[in-house]
């Protein structure tokens, strides 16, 4: 029972370290984790920001339209 509180209170500690050290680890932290902490903060930024940038879509007829295109210049 005393080592499922353990476990517990370690996970808990380990979830808290990894939220402090990606939203300010930066900050504070001596510099090679500093640079760290910044490249991942920025890194999944960067990445979630694309995922919802607009001139990023696929245009679904695209490919459509290239044969289109290319049926009417035979």
């Amino acid at each position: 029972m005393v080592l499922l509180k353990i476990k517990g209170s370690i996970t808990f500690g380990l979830a808290l370290a990894a939220i402090v050290f990606f939203t300010s680890g930066d900050k504070f932290l001596p510099q090679p984790l500093s640079g760290w902490s910044y490249s991942l903060r920025t890194g999944t930024v960067n990445w979630i920001s694309g995922i919802f940038d607009p001139s990023n879509r696929l245009d679904p007829n695209e490919a459509r339209q290239e044969q289109i295109e290319q049926l009417e210049g035979q």
